[in-house]
């Protein structure tokens, strides 16, 4: 993903949770592993940070956990976390990073993010409906 990204240069790079890098432009755009440097990648999530009065928080499996450390590096950068709660990703899916991309290809191209998400999200239950049940 940071091979494909890195023509932007407000992304500022997939991290592990140990190695959060401060945000200095906005917008600026992030995806965090879960997991420490060197460990294998558990989960991907990504960020926003808008402005420093906000930050998005996106999980593409909507999961409820939130790792302290992700919490507290949105809360030292930002005055407010939005929470996008839009499950885009099927549980059987290993591809969370690449489900990351979304909102912030949406956000780049000025596009609001619930919108894009949702249309998405209507896509992906009527493409399982149809493929496995």
């Amino acid at each position: 993903m940071n091979k494909t990204m890195k023509r932007f240069t407000s992304f500022m790079g997939v991290a592990s949770i140990d190695g959060l890098e401060t945000p200095h432009m906005f917008p600026s755009y992030t995806i965090v592993n879960f997991s420490k440097t060197g460990e294998r990648g558990t989960h991907y999530v990504s960020i926003i940070f808008n402005s420093p009065e906000l930050c998005i928080y996106f999980d593409p499996l909507n999961l409820l956990f939130l790792p302290d450390a992700i919490f507290q590096y949105m809360r030292t950068h930002s005055k407010m976390i939005y929470r996008v709660n839009n499950k885009v990703q099927s549980d059987l899916s290993i591809f969370c990073g690449f489900y990351c991309l979304i909102p912030i290809f949406l956000h780049m191209n000025n596009v609001p993010i619930l919108k894009g998400l949702s249309f998405f999200s209507k896509n992906l239950r009527y493409f399982f409906m149809q493929n496995f049940d």
